[in-house]
């Protein structure tokens, strides 16, 4: 059995073609950057600096992220420090990471005061399953308000994943947006 490749160390002896792992995250730009750029993390934004964790994503046609615009970057091989498709590094915090009794807290204040959903062990069981779906009426406040405001349904996602210790995907939490059913 040969090696594994590795990248960023030039091929030694015969070529040869395999296929590589390789662990990304999006991203905001800091500033202006151009594809395949070496970035640090700052403040959970990526820019120029000492230390860098990877690339701006190389395959970017034309210029690359523009301050504000989100991004691949592609941490360098052999940095993470566990490799799935789910994988961690140093700097990026977990989405499970946080206090458990806290979310689990503004969880049951959530199902409490947006009750359409039942009962909060119901609500964490169709969260899960990917089955949230709002039946009210524009005229309740509270709901309109819900449905309008992405902040409140990411910090949602956010407390379910620490308190659940799962992590989901973009896919599944898209497909269970706040809804309206009548």
């Amino acid at each position: 059995m040969t090696d594994p490749p590795k990248l960023g160390h030039l091929v030694e002896g015969w070529p040869a073609r395999d296929a590589v792992h390789v662990a990304i995250v999006s991203v905001k730009a800091a500033v202006s950057l151009a594809p395949g750029q070496p970035v640090t993390i700052t403040n959970g934004e990526a820019g120029p600096g000492p230390n860098p964790v990877g690339v701006v994503d190389p395959f970017l046609a034309g210029a690359g992220p523009r301050q504000g615009e989100r991004f691949w970057l592609l941490l360098y091989p052999g940095t993470v420090t566990s490799l799935r498709h789910e994988w961690s590094h140093p700097a990026f915090p977990l989405a499970t990471d946080g206090d458990r009794a806290a979310s689990e807290k503004w969880l049951r204040e959530f199902a409490a005061t947006y009750h359409e959903w039942g009962t909060f062990e119901q609500l964490i069981e169709m969260a899960i399953a990917g089955d949230i779906h709002l039946h009210g009426s524009d005229s309740d406040d509270g709901v309109q308000e819900l449905r309008e405001s992405s902040s409140s349904a990411a910090e949602f996602w956010q407390h379910l994943s620490v308190f659940t210790g799962r992590v989901f995907s973009a896919a599944h939490v898209e497909n269970t947006v706040v809804s309206c059913g009548c």
